[in-house]
């Protein structure tokens, strides 16, 4: 389910395909993967949301940071 997530994500970036329903699908079956593993226990269980959500933030910026940089590394090549 990871590599077939990863592949359709990377090649989502050439593609605009962000409402294809294949991401739907994928996603779901990421999540029942993920729950049967979970009542298994071969996991451990998912972190808490306010401890998710600084995380969740510092890569939003960090992302945003690296494309910025990108573009203006790209621009003073040409």
């Amino acid at each position: 389910m990871l590599l077939s997530l990863t592949g359709f994500l990377v090649a989502g970036w050439f593609l605009s395909r962000a409402f294809v329903v294949t991401l739907f699908m994928l996603g779901g079956m990421a999540e029942v993967v993920f729950q049967m593993a979970l009542d298994r226990g071969m996991i451990a269980s998912r972190m808490r949301f306010a401890r998710v959500l600084p995380y969740a933030g510092i890569l939003a910026v960090a992302l945003v940071m690296m494309m910025y940089i990108l573009l203006r590394v790209t621009n003073l090549t040409r």
